[in-house]
C-alpha cells in the first residue's frame, strides 16, 4: 500500500514537473529577422503551375502556364540598422504554355535559358532577355523591400526591340509590375512582425503596390523546432483603386484582381531565408475595356467586349537552395 502511494505521488510529481515544463516551453518566444551579412550569396527559385480559364466572344480558353525562376543572390551591404542590399540576377528561367480555344488546341510557347531555341517564340523575348540581368534591393530586418534599383535600366534594355510606342507602354507597365514582383518574392515573401511571437501567434501585413490588386498577408507560426519556424500563410487580394488603365491605341484596359492564397512555409530562424514553401492561389480578374467613341469618317473599329473575367489557379513552391553559414 505505501509503494503504491508511494509510485502515485512519483507519478503525480512528475506530471506537475512535466506540466510546468511544458507551460515554460509554450511561453517561449521567437524573434524572426532577416539576418544577413555582407559577401553572403545564396541561390532562390520559384515554380509555379497556374492554370487559367476565360471566355472571349463565347469561346472558351483554356491555358496551363509553367513558369521556373531562379535567382542568384549577393549581399552587398549591411547598414547600422540591419538593412540589406542585395544583388539579385536572373540566373534561370524556364517557360511553358499550353492550351485550347474554342476547343482545338492552341501552338505551345516554351522557352529554357539553359536549352534556349533558335528562333525565340513572339512574346517570349522579354523573359529570355531577363537572363544575366541583376537589381539591387534594399531589404529591411523585417522583410519589408524599402528600394529597388536598376529596374528601369533592365526593362529599357528589354524594350529595346519593341519599336511600336503603344506596345513599348504596355510591355513597360507588365515589366514593372513582373520585376517588383520578383525581387520581394526574392526575400522569401515574409513580412516579419515588430516583436517576438510565441507558438499560435498571428500577425497581419497589408502590401500595397501599383499593380492592379494590394495584398492582406496573414501569418501564424504553427512551430519552432531545430532552429526551424513554420508558418501557416493566407492572404486576400483585393483591387487597388490607384492601378491605372493600360492604354492600348485604340482602348484602354483596367484590371480589378481579387483571390486568395493559402499555404505553409519553413522559415530558417538564423538567416530569416525560406527554405522551402507551398502556396495555392485563386484569383479572378475582371478586366473592363473602354472604347473611344470613333469620330472619323474611316470605317468603325472592331466590336470588342466591354468586359472579360478571368479565372486563376496556381501553385507555388519558394526555396532556397543552400542556406548562407
Amino acid at each position: 500500500m505505501i509503494k503504491s502511494r508511494f509510485t502515485v505521488s512519483r507519478f503525480l510529481a512528475a506530471s506537475i514537473l512535466l506540466c510546468v515544463v511544458s507551460s515554460a516551453k509554450a511561453q517561449d518566444k521567437v524573434l524572426l529577422r532577416m539576418n544577413l551579412h555582407q559577401g553572403q550569396t545564396f541561390d532562390q527559385g520559384m515554380d509555379m503551375e497556374s492554370k487559367s480559364s476565360e471566355t472571349i466572344q463565347n469561346q472558351r480558353m483554356d491555358t496551363t502556364t509553367t513558369t521556373q525562376f531562379v535567382l542568384h543572390n549577393e549581399v552587398l551591404a549591411v547598414d547600422d540598422d540591419g538593412n540589406m542590399k542585395l544583388k539579385l540576377t536572373y540566373q534561370k528561367i524556364k517557360f511553358t504554355s499550353q492550351g485550347t480555344f474554342a476547343g482545338k488546341a492552341m501552338p505551345p510557347q516554351s522557352y529554357d535559358s539553359q536549352n534556349p531555341p533558335k528562333k525565340i517564340a513572339a512574346g517570349l523575348e522579354s523573359v529570355a532577355g531577363l537572363v544575366g540581368m541583376s537589381l539591387v534591393a534594399t531589404i529591411s530586418p523585417q522583410g519589408k523591400t524599402l528600394k529597388v534599383e536598376g529596374m528601369e535600366s533592365v526593362i529599357q534594355r528589354l524594350l529595346s526591340g519593341t519599336k511600336d510606342p503603344q506596345q513599348r507602354a504596355v510591355m513597360q507597365k507588365t515589366l514593372t509590375q513582373t520585376l517588383e514582383a520578383a525581387s520581394k518574392f526574392s526575400t522569401g515573401t515574409v513580412r516579419f512582425p515588430e516583436s517576438p511571437i510565441a507558438i499560435g501567434d498571428s500577425w497581419t501585413r497589408v502590401v500595397s503596390s501599383t499593380a492592379p490588386m494590394q495584398l492582406s498577408m496573414k501569418y501564424r507560426l504553427m512551430s519552432s523546432q531545430n532552429g526551424v519556424a513554420t508558418l501557416a500563410v493566407s492572404s486576400d487580394y483585393f483591387p487597388n483603386p490607384n492601378a491605372p488603365a493600360i492604354d492600348m491605341s485604340k482602348f484602354k484596359m483596367k484590371s480589378s484582381i481579387s483571390g486568395m492564397l493559402s499555404g505553409e512555409m519553413h522559415v530558417d530562424e538564423k538567416t530569416g531565408l525560406t527554405i522551402d514553401s507551398e502556396l495555392n492561389q485563386r484569383m479572378k480578374d475582371v478586366i473592363s475595356i473602354s472604347v473611344p467613341k470613333n469620330t472619323s469618317k474611316e470605317k468603325p473599329n472592331p466590336a470588342i467586349p466591354s468586359s472579360l473575367i478571368v479565372y486563376m489557379k496556381s501553385t507555388m513552391h519558394i526555396w532556397t537552395a543552400k542556406l548562407p553559414q
